[in-house]
């Protein structure tokens, strides 16, 4: 049977037509909040749900639902109310295990949807009200009262009963809160009246008021009835006056009767919807916040990875270029003990022995026998010349693993805290990551071993060019110096052979003697200064080299760190990725919602003055 709607007790077209118009502009808001609250991540699909259950609620009559423990009577001030004794089973354990929604129709008929129960019954109070009677709050079957918690939102007014002896309990004070927050208006039903002494009546009533004021902000009107008396009055077939007020359920039609006018009721059938929006919007709200507060927290893990990385980068470059120093150092050092020995080689006190082989290479007598000279070759043999570049190798080997271990441990720590941030987010946008952080499985040391190939080279020509260079040079030296003393000798020979006794002879013989000398001097000087010209060479070209050998091995090192340095980029792209998408998403959620909020704070005042 249908019922009758909120328009069909409007006395004045105007007030049908300002109805009309502010309930098209709901009807829009609420479809507009449709479309976005689904994409709103995290958002509860049961306030979705009651927004759709505000896009009707404007159609169907003045909804007052009753609340409150499962003894207090609410079944029974329903039977009292419509007049009727059996319609609600009735007793002292848990009865309701549905929602039973009260409608008018012209036969009493029960239609059970789901987890609610819709009675239509034929009395003449349902034509402006539809009463809901709900499981106990405070039931022991836990899904009862979330069954009432879920309905609650459809509310146009809340009776919330409780025994008049067992008043204001710790849970009632608790649902109070509860319907504070929904904003619903407050009737607070105090049944059994009739078991308090009359002279306790006041008290009892006053101390309601007073802590539900302290709960609600706003007194709450307190009603004390007694549904065994309304029963009483309504049992002889025509009710009984006097009982019936003295029963306190006149009450109710005073509500609709007297102090809900027309506008009063349609205000409250688009005040209810509105705030149905209202809350849903402040969840909303309050959830793309969390979300926000959560990413805005993380819109620092870009600058905070790209932090580390740069220290990362900065430590492996560190590590490159301190192998690639040793090695510059082992050169040098390497160049400095060949430069000490050839400077040895050709020290004065060895100048004799390199003026004969030097003869004997003059001669061709090394030829002839096939000894090469190899006076470099021993003297950088005694000074051990060559050891620093046999470090070389383990040092390099080293910078691989030295490399690689840091790489792993980097990644280890980027992908923990990669995962770290992500728990941190809420699980729906967690949800929306794809794919994983993982230290990869593989680790690539192409670079570091391709460059053995170039390396190796340059260490073996540093071991035999410059000695080779260095032996020829200091035989050719030798050949000269030994020249230079042949010819010393001459001059020598001729001196011993001159007489100096003779007249006319005493320049000859003192110029033979200073030209045995100077050439003996000559040959001696011109082969330690070549000497030292040779060492420098030496260790210039170990300089060189080891120049080479450092930037080679720098270049690899430096392709090995940009190798591992995209891994550590790639294990935290996935985070990366999502912070932004949902920043973006986010920005169009806060928008959207902001954009509801606003129309519905315009609706609310625009309703508040419907008059």
């Amino acid at each position: 049977m249908a019922t009758a709607t909120p328009a069909d007790k409007i006395a004045t077209p105007e007030l049908a037509a300002r109805f009309e118009v502010l309930r098209a502009r709901e009807h829009d808001l609420i479809v507009k909040m449709l479309e976005v609250l689904p994409r709103v991540d995290g958002l509860p699909a049961e306030l979705i749900t009651q927004t759709r259950d505000a896009l009707f609620h404007a159609d169907t009559p003045f909804l007052l639902v009753m609340l409150g423990p499962f003894s207090a009577g609410k079944s029974s001030l329903i039977n009292a109310l419509l007049g009727m004794p059996d319609l609600l089973a009735t007793g002292v354990t848990p009865t309701t295990d549905r929602i039973t929604i009260l409608r008018y129709g012209d036969d009493v008929q029960r239609i059970e949807t789901g987890d609610t129960t819709s009675l239509l019954v034929p009395s003449p109070f349902l034509k402006t009200v539809s009463l809901v009677d709900t499981p106990g709050l405070e039931s022991v079957f836990k899904t009862h009262e979330e069954q009432t918690r879920k309905f609650l939102h459809r509310s146009d007014a809340v009776l919330l009963v409780m025994l008049a002896t067992q008043a204001m309990t710790a849970r009632t004070t608790e649902y109070l809160s509860t319907l504070k927050a929904y904003g619903k208006r407050v009737i607070i039903v105090l049944n059994q009246a009739d078991l308090v002494a009359e002279e306790d009546v006041p008290a009892l009533r006053a101390y309601v008021i007073d802590q539900s004021r302290s709960i609600l902000g706003t007194t709450p009107d307190v009603w004390m009835t007694s549904a065994r008396q309304a029963l009483e009055a309504g049992a002889g077939g025509e009710r009984d006056a006097e009982l019936w007020a003295s029963s306190g359920l006149s009450q109710f039609s005073r509500l609709l009767d007297q102090e809900m006018s027309d506008a009063d009721r349609l205000r409250q059938k688009l005040t209810t919807p509105l705030r149905i929006v209202q809350h849903v919007l402040g969840s909303a709200e309050t959830t793309v916040r969390g979300h926000q507060q959560a990413l805005d927290q993380y819109q620092t893990i870009a600058e905070n990875v790209e932090r580390q990385l740069t220290v990362m980068q900065t430590d492996q470059d560190k590590v490159v270029r301190a192998t690639a120093s040793d090695a510059t150092a082992l050169f040098m050092e390497a160049g400095e003990r060949g430069r000490a020995a050839i400077r040895e080689a050709t020290a004065f006190r060895h100048t004799p022995g390199a003026a004969a082989r030097g003869v004997w290479e003059l001669v061709g007598l090394a030829g002839i026998f096939r000894r090469e000279p190899k006076v470099v070759a021993n003297r950088l043999a005694s000074h051990k010349a060559f050891e620093p570049l046999d470090r070389l190798k383990p040092s390099v080997e080293a910078l691989g693993p030295k490399l690689e271990g840091k790489d792993m441990q980097d990644l280890d720590s980027l992908v923990a805290y990669g995962r770290r941030e992500i728990e941190a987010l809420p699980p729906v946008i967690r949800g929306r990551l794809i794919g994983e952080l993982r230290v990869p499985a593989k680790y690539d040391r192409t670079p570091l071993l391709e460059v053995t190939s170039v390396l190796t080279p340059i260490e073996e020509a540093a071991r035999l060019e410059p000695a080779r260079t260095a032996e020829r040079t200091l035989s050719a030296s030798r050949v000269y110096l030994a020249g230079w003393e042949i010819i010393a000798l001459v001059f020598l020979f001729a001196f011993l052979w001159s007489r100096p006794e003779a007249d006319g002879q005493p320049m000859l013989w003192a110029g033979l003697a200073l030209a045995a000398l100077v050439a003996a001097l000559a040959g001696l000087v011109v082969y330690m200064v070549r000497g030292r010209r040779v060492a420098g060479q030496y260790a210039g070209a170990f300089d060189r080299a080891g120049n080479q050998y450092a930037a080679a091995l720098a270049k690899a090192g430096g392709q090995q760190v940009t190798y591992a340095m995209e891994l550590r980029r790639e294990v935290t792209s996935p985070l990366l990725r999502l912070v932004a998408a949902q920043t973006t998403a986010l920005s169009e959620q806060q928008a959207a919602v902001k954009s509801a909020q606003e129309s519905a704070v315009a609706l609310a005042a625009d309703v508040a003055a419907l008059k």
